[in-house]
């Protein structure tokens, strides 16, 4: 049996990183603001929007292609997506 190397098709997504300042415009979009105990700022993540985290903190990036958006945690992003060249 040999196996046939496939590579990925490319495509393209608006991104936006989560910080403290923008999470609470953010959060609507992708399920409910709540804070840890110290205070910090996540999102609780609602499967009906965003069906690949449970929780979104600062740091985080959010894409949007189409009508779909998705969550990525920094390495994860970092690993799968590079800025579009200008």
């Amino acid at each position: 049996m040999e196996f046939t190397t496939f590579v990925r098709k490319p495509f393209e997504v608006q991104a936006l990183q989560i910080t403290k300042e923008n999470i609470q415009e953010l959060a609507p979009m992708v399920g409910d603001l709540k804070y840890k105990e110290d205070g910090s700022p996540y999102i609780q993540v609602d499967e009906e929007k965003v069906k690949n985290m449970f929780r979104v903190y600062p740091g985080d990036w959010l894409t949007k292609m189409g009508g779909n958006v998705r969550c990525y945690a920094r390495k994860v992003f970092s690993d799968q997506f590079v800025e579009k060249a200008r």
